[in-house]
């Protein structure tokens, strides 16, 4: 049973679970409102939250901080889209396989 679970089924599952894997990764990544509920400490925040306070700041120079905002949304996105280069041709192959007609 494991030699099959090993040789038929793990190949066969391997979109599936990286579709899986890359969805799950999006949400915890994106997560903006569990960390107010499971962290006391502001330095424990991911970066979404940290990009929220930026936002928040009151500004004490006439210089507009929006391209420093840009920049900090620009950063965050630089995981997610190396996850997906790695990971997309089997990303496109589960939703292939899961036979959604778009």
């Amino acid at each position: 049973p494991f030699r099959i679970l090993w040789k038929i089924l793990t190949p066969l599952m391997k979109p599936a679970l990286t579709t899986v894997g890359i969805l799950t990764f999006l949400g915890t990544w994106n997560n903006w409102f569990g960390p107010f509920i499971y962290l006391n400490d502001m330095k424990l925040f991911p970066a979404s939250l940290g990009i929220r306070y930026f936002q928040l700041l009151p500004m004490e120079t006439t210089d507009p901080k929006d391209h420093l905002l840009s920049a900090a949304a620009s950063i965050m996105t630089i995981p997610v889209l190396i996850l997906f280069v790695c990971a997309q041709q089997y990303f496109v192959s589960g939703i292939v396989m899961s036979g959604l007609k778009m």
